[in-house]
């Protein structure tokens, strides 16, 4: 999603993006590259599942007990999980095309309902996300999903 759909947006206005997933990284590892990202004055942006926290501000606050090194402005939360930017930006042609029936709303999507949305002739769950990014519209999902369209109010236009 963020490789295919945001970092060429980003490349306009900024000479390097560099996109890094943490999950399965060293705690110490990563934010040891925060700390020396914040060094040469890059700007980071940290994206994370809202997860099972009870609100915005609280998941933050998790996030910046295991990476201290980030600042709270830095740490954008995606409303329920990230997949659910996936179907938000699904195209009515794609809908069609997928055999889909999406929600107007993606917000509270979570990773178990965009598996059960699966088509059966996807093998996987990458597959299928696959195939939803061949019929994204950047537009769309800032209709779709609230957390989509927060993140995308903060990239430079």
């Amino acid at each position: 999603m963020i490789e295919a759909i945001i970092k060429p947006g980003l490349n306009l206005v900024h000479a390097q993006v560099l996109v890094r997933e943490y999950r399965q990284r060293k705690r110490a590892d990563f934010n040891h590259l925060l700390r020396a990202m914040a060094h040469q004055g890059f700007r980071r942006l940290l994206l994370t599942d809202m997860d099972s926290a009870p609100c915005v501000t609280s998941r933050k606050e998790k996030v910046k007990e295991r990476h201290p090194d980030v600042e709270y402005q830095e740490i954008i939360v995606v409303s329920k999980e990230i997949e659910s930017w996936y179907l938000a930006g699904i195209t009515a042609d794609g809908a069609v095309a997928l055999r889909l029936s999406p929600p107007p709303y993606t917000d509270d999507l979570t990773k178990e309902d965009l598996e059960r949305l699966r088509p059966p002739h996807f093998d996987s769950q990458l597959d299928f996300l696959l195939e939803l990014l061949k019929h994204f519209d950047s537009r769309a999902p800032c209709i779709r999903n609230k957390s989509f369209a927060h993140f995308h109010s903060m990239l430079p236009s």
